[in-house]
C-alpha cells in the first residue's frame, strides 16, 4: 500500500514545485533535509536491485510512491482526489528506514512502474541498447549513438543509467525541474509525458519528436557543468554533479554515493 501516492504530485504540491521553496523550510531545514532523506532511500533502493541484475530504466518522481509506516502529519498526505487517482503498480520497497517524511513525518518511498526494467546479468547480458524510458531522466550514454551522441558512443549502456537518473531526481527534488527542461510547451509534448520509447526510439507525431529531440541534443551536448535555478548546498551541489557525470566511468558509484556527505549528514 502506498496512501501517500506518487512522490512526483507531493513534489509539486510544494512551493515552487520543490522542497526548500518559499519562505519555509530553507536550504537545510524543510528542504534540503526533505530531499536527502528521499534521496537515501532511492539510493538504497536502486542498489538492491541493481543487485538483483535488475536496470530498472525509468527512475523519476512519477514512479516513486510514498506510504508511511505509521500516521503521517496531515501535510504530507495528498488531497483525497490525488490518492484516488494513485497508480496501482506492484513496487519494491527501497529496503530504508524511517527517514524521508516532510516535517518529521516517517514517509518511505517504493519504486513502481517496472515496465522498462530489465534482467541483465554480469558479465554477458548487463550491456543494453534499447533506448526506453522518460527523456529528461535518460543518460548520455542511451542515446550515445543518435546524432550528436558523444565520442564512441553506439548506445549501448548498463546499470550506470539509473545513476544517472538518481542525480537527476535529486535536482529536481531540490530545483522543481529537471537540467534539461526545454519549457512548458516543449515539456508537455516530448517530455515527462512521453513515458517511454520502442526500440528505435520513434512513437508521436512530428511535434512530440521534436520535443523529445531537443531534450537529447542538450542531454548529449551535457558537459557536467550544472545550472542552478535555486541555490544549494555546496554538498548537495557536489553530490548531484558526481551523479549527473556525462561519462558513465566517471560517475560516482552508489556506494560511494551513501558515503558522500550530503548523504551522511542527518
Amino acid at each position: 500500500m502506498a496512501p501517500g501516492g506518487e512522490l512526483y504530485k507531493i513534489l509539486k504540491r510544494q512551493p515552487e514545485g520543490r522542497f526548500g521553496g518559499g519562505e519555509e523550510g530553507g536550504r537545510e531545514g524543510g528542504g534540503e533535509g526533505v530531499a536527502r532523506a528521499y534521496v537515501r532511500q532511492l539510493v538504497k533502493a536502486v542498489q538492491y536491485i541493481h543487485n538483483c541484475s535488475v536496470i530498472h530504466r525509468d527512475i523519476k518522481p512519477e514512479n516513486l510512491l510514498v506510504s508511511y509506516p505509521y500516521d503521517p502529519p496531515s501535510s504530507s498526505l495528498p488531497s483525497s482526489s490525488s490518492v484516488g487517482d494513485t497508480r496501482r503498480n506492484s513496487s519494491l520497497g527501497g529496503g530504508a528506514g524511517k527517514e524521508g517524511g516532510r516535517e518529521g513525518g516517517e514517509a518511505v518511498i517504493k519504486i513502481c512502474d517496472f515496465g522498462w526494467s530489465v534482467h541483465a546479468p554480469k558479465p554477458d547480458f548487463h550491456l543494453r541498447s534499447t533506448l526506453c524510458g522518460t527523456p529528461e531522466y535518460i543518460a548520455p550514454e542511451m542515446v550515445g549513438g543518435r546524432e550528436g551522441g558523444r565520442e564512441g558512443g553506439k548506445g549501448r549502456y548498463d546499470d550506470r543509467v539509473d545513476v544517472w537518473a538518481v542525480g537527476i531526481f535529486a535536482y529536481e527534488l531540490l530545483q522543481g525541474q529537471t537540467p534539461f527542461y526545454v519549457g512548458e510547451g516543449e515539456k508537455e509534448e516530448g517530455g515527462r509525458k512521453e513515458e517511454g520509447e520502442g526500440e528505435d526510439g520513434e512513437g508521436g507525431g512530428e511535434e512530440v519528436k521534436r520535443g523529445r529531440e531537443e531534450i537529447y541534443r542538450r542531454i548529449v551536448a551535457f558537459e557536467g557543468v550544472l545550472k542552478w535555478v535555486h541555490p544549494v548546498s555546496e554538498e548537495a551541489g557536489d553530490f548531484i554533479t558526481r551523479l549527473v557525470c556525462p561519462d558513465p566511468r566517471e560517475r560516482m558509484k552508489l556506494e560511494d554515493a551513501l558515503c558522500h556527505p550530503w548523504l551522511a549528514a542527518e
